[in-house]
């Protein structure tokens, strides 16, 4: 199995029994283009879809466990953000909470989202990025789901 085929292979123990996943690369702009990671539940669903942003160079693999049970019931976009290796990147580029947030918004549109029928789930930086660009979203999501968001941050 070559190692695309291993990385597919993988992506299935994040999904709840009977849940699938489709990986893409969203283009943001001429320099961005980002991964997001859409895993959809094993049967129809009603519930608002989860727009998840981990923090600065958080794995997937550490969300495993939380993405097994969120998958049964919810449509789940995972974003990979722009410090990320799976990110394609050109030139020079910030990467502040501001930048991410509006990478953030930038994604939220291209999803096609419906104002208040969605939730943004964060982590660490994730989080300190819905934050900032809560205010700035053209789509209010129904809720915020925010895990450790930080006071202030400083690009590394």
């Amino acid at each position: 199995m070559n190692d695309q085929n291993s990385h597919i292979a993988n992506l299935k123990e994040f999904c709840a029994p009977g849940a699938t996943f489709q990986e893409e690369m969203m283009d943001l702009s001429d320099q961005v283009s980002l991964k997001v990671i859409t895993f959809s539940p094993p049967t129809g669903f009603n519930n608002p879809p989860v727009v998840f942003v981990a923090g600065l160079i958080s794995l997937i693999m550490g969300w495993k466990k939380v993405l097994l049970e969120i998958t049964k019931d919810f449509k789940v976009y995972y974003i990979e953000t722009r410090e990320k290796i799976s990110s394609q990147t050109k030139g020079k580029l910030k990467y502040s909470a501001e930048t991410i947030g509006q990478d953030i918004i930038t994604i939220i549109s291209l999803l096609g989202l419906k104002d208040r029928n969605y939730i943004l789930l964060g982590s660490s930086l994730g989080a300190t990025a819905i934050l900032d660009c809560c205010k700035r979203l053209k789509k209010d999501p129904l809720c915020l789901v925010l895990i450790g968001p930080n006071a202030v941050f400083r690009v590394p």
